[in-house]
């Protein structure tokens, strides 16, 4: 539902990731919310034997600056939006358990008439 509520585009590609990852031009704050249309495993198979130690990086630019308040208020949304998507799911749940008895209803209506 996350994905499909958002205005910006939907559409992140594996190798756009990897870019902005590489360029420090990363996304917002839960732009993605690990939603991406690539599994987590394709090609990432590395052994941890290659990786190489290597000099400390400082990654401050990568911490949003924003206040504790301003941390909270996105929290909050973000706990809004989970309890929708939450609804959505209970609400595809019951329709599908209807469609089901339905159908089940109509196999056992058919039966009698074979």
């Amino acid at each position: 539902m996350h994905r499909h509520l958002i205005i910006d585009k939907t559409n992140i590609s594996k190798s756009e990731v990897v870019e902005r990852g590489l360029t420090g031009n990363i996304f917002p704050p839960r732009t993605t919310r690990h939603f991406f249309p690539f599994r987590k495993i394709d090609d990432m198979d590395i052994s941890l034997t290659e990786l190489k130690k290597s000099n400390p990086v400082d990654v401050k630019h990568f911490i949003e600056d924003v206040t504790v308040q301003e941390e909270i208020a996105h929290n909050e949304g973000f706990i809004h939006e989970i309890d929708q998507e939450i609804d959505e799911i209970i609400n595809y749940m019951y329709e599908a358990r209807s469609v089901k008895e339905y159908l089940k209803y109509q196999v056992e209506m058919m039966n009698k008439h074979i």
